[in-house]
């Protein structure tokens, strides 16, 4: 059966509760985002990245709304998994890396995260970080931010 969880016909229906749980999270609906999450991972199996070169997003949407329903030590783990796929990843500039690393240690501060990422809040240009990413993870402790 783990040829099913790696055909194309699977795409479709990750996709739909990819968005889900995202557009989920943005309205605080914490449960039902871990709930499309799981989908996801049940779909794809325990073993294989839920979402590819997006995976590092996957976990920090995780590990957000763990946080906000109070699972700090599942949060702590999602956030460890999001950095070590944030180092993999290649979709992202070395800004929007920063950015996401960032995001991760400033919104959630009670974790006490560490990150390898050294950069200064005040040198990430908000002009270059994807829309998506601002939306989705909002960096509100930036000097800039509106």
């Amino acid at each position: 059966m783990n040829f099913l969880r790696l055909s194309w016909w699977l795409t479709p229906v990750i996709s739909f509760y990819w968005v889900r749980a995202r557009d989920l999270s943005v309205r605080s609906k914490f449960d039902k985002t871990l709930s499309c999450l799981k989908w996801i991972r049940r779909m794809r199996g325990a073993d294989i990245r839920p979402l590819g070169q997006w995976t590092t997003e996957y976990y920090i949407t995780q590990g957000h709304a763990q946080y906000e329903l109070g699972q700090m030590d599942a949060a702590r783990q999602s956030f460890t998994g999001a950095f070590r796929e944030l180092k993999k990843a290649d979709i992202y500039t070395r800004m929007e890396k920063s950015y996401l690393a960032l995001y991760m240690l400033t919104t959630h501060p009670s974790l006490n995260l560490e990150s390898q990422d050294t950069t200064d809040i005040q040198e990430i240009n908000l002009d270059k970080i994807e829309p998506d990413l601002r939306n989705y993870y909002p960096l509100r402790a930036h000097p800039e931010w509106e």
